[in-house]
């Protein structure tokens, strides 16, 4: 198999991205009444909507970096990286349920 030289810099950056984004999910949201609070609400929308995003450039920087096939959907993108074994397949089907609340998040706003 072919050693892939990845931009270790750009993946760190996109991970600390997304557990910045979880982080302030969880800073916003820490018991279910909270979710009754619009201005909670919407914070807690926004952040799980980032991570959700930067997991989908995580994942088509490693199908560049890859030279894999274009996905045509964001949930292609997972499903791809999962088919090259480069994550499990577990963590890309939950990824792919994940772009449907995501796709509900931006049609919302």
């Amino acid at each position: 198999m072919k050693k892939i030289k990845f931009d270790r810099e750009r993946l760190i950056a996109i991970s600390d991205s997304i557990i910045s984004h979880l982080s302030d999910l969880e800073k916003a949201i820490r018991t279910d009444a909270d979710l009754d609070d619009r201005i909670r609400f919407n914070a807690a929308a926004m952040s799980i909507f980032q991570a959700i995003n930067r997991s989908i450039d995580l994942a088509d920087e490693l199908i560049v970096e890859c030279k894999l096939k274009t996905p045509l959907s964001y949930k292609e993108s997972f499903e791809i990286i999962a088919s090259e074994n480069i994550v499990d397949s577990k963590i890309s089907k939950k990824m792919s349920e994940l772009i449907y609340f995501r796709n509900l998040i931006s049609h919302e706003y």
